[in-house]
């Protein structure tokens, strides 16, 4: 592959809109979506009419790629890790002085 990652991807977006259909490999067709509307959409008000299983071969099978039932039992195991008490602890909020500089 030639040039940075992404970058087809950022001028398909800069052309055709924040939505951009395109064939993948062996005539698959796939959504490129830059939407945080559709992005919302998506992965938070109607997860569940989304199959995640393509996901799964690339980022493995886990929370982002689990659906229904299954996914609804690793977020409840998995909540009280990203509570704002525990990602508080791994990465304090930066001062006001440091923001100002």
């Amino acid at each position: 592959m030639n040039g940075e990652a992404g970058v087809p991807q950022c001028q398909w977006i800069a052309e055709y809109g924040p939505i951009v259909r395109v064939a993948g490999p062996i005539g698959i067709e796939r959504l490129i979506v830059a939407s945080p509307e559709a992005l919302h959409r998506i992965l938070v008000t109607n997860w569940t009419d989304y199959p995640r299983y393509t996901l799964g071969v690339v980022a493995g099978h886990g929370l982002l790629t689990a659906s229904g039932d299954n996914h609804k039992r690793m977020k409840k195991l998995l909540q009280p890790v990203f509570s704002a008490h525990n990602v508080l602890k791994f990465h304090p909020p930066p001062s006001n002085e440091k923001m100002v500089k």
